[in-house]
C-alpha cells in the first residue's frame, strides 16, 4: 500500500468519527443524563409519541399519568425528553445563544370545534339526460 492510499483510510476514519460516532456518543450521554434526572411530576413524551406526567420511577419502569385517571406503565428507556405544560421541549442546557421564540399553544380538538365545509352542489339534470341518451343509442345500435 502505498502511503496516499494510508491517508485516504485516515481522512475517511477522521470524517467517520466526526460525522457518526461522535454525535452519537453525544446523544447517548444527553439521553442518560435526562434518565438520571427524572423525578416525580416532570412531563415526559416517550418515543412513542406519548405525553404524560410521571407518578412513580422504579428502576425500570415509570408509571406515567396520561389522562385523570389514567396510569401506564412505560419502559424508562422509552422517555424520549422533558417538555412544559404546552408540549414544548425543556432544554436543561442552551444550545446555542440564539434567544428561542416561543410557539403559540396547539388548539386542543375541543377548541377547534366541528370543521367548516361548503358541500355546496348542484345536480346538472341536462348532463344526466344526455348521458341516458347516449347510452340508449348504444343499446339500440346493438340490436
Amino acid at each position: 500500500m502505498n502511503t496516499l492510499t494510508l491517508v485516504y483510510i485516515a481522512v475517511i476514519f477522521v470524517a467517520f468519527y466526526f460525522l457518526l460516532i461522535r454525535p452519537q456518543q453525544k446523544r447517548a450521554k444527553e439521553q442518560s443524563s435526562l434518565m438520571a434526572s427524572l423525578k416525580h411530576g416532570d412531563r415526559i413524551v416517550t418515543i412513542g409519541g406519548l405525553f404524560g406526567t410521571i407518578e412513580r420511577i422504579d428502576d425500570d419502569v415509570i408509571e406515567l399519568r396520561i389522562s385523570d385517571g389514567v396510569v401506564v406503565d412505560v419502559a424508562r428507556s422509552a422517555v424520549a425528553r422533558r417538555v412544559d405544560s404546552a408540549g414544548h421541549v425543556v432544554e436543561d442546557e442552551p444550545v446555542d445563544d440564539e434567544e428561542k421564540v416561543p410557539l403559540p399553544p396547539k388548539p386542543r380538538s375541543q377548541d377547534a370545534g366541528e370543521p367548516k365545509v361548503d358541500a355546496d352542489v348542484e345536480k346538472d339534470e341536462d348532463a344526466g339526460d344526455s348521458a341516458k341518451a347516449a347510452s340508449d343509442e348504444t343499446m339500440t345500435k346493438g340490436k
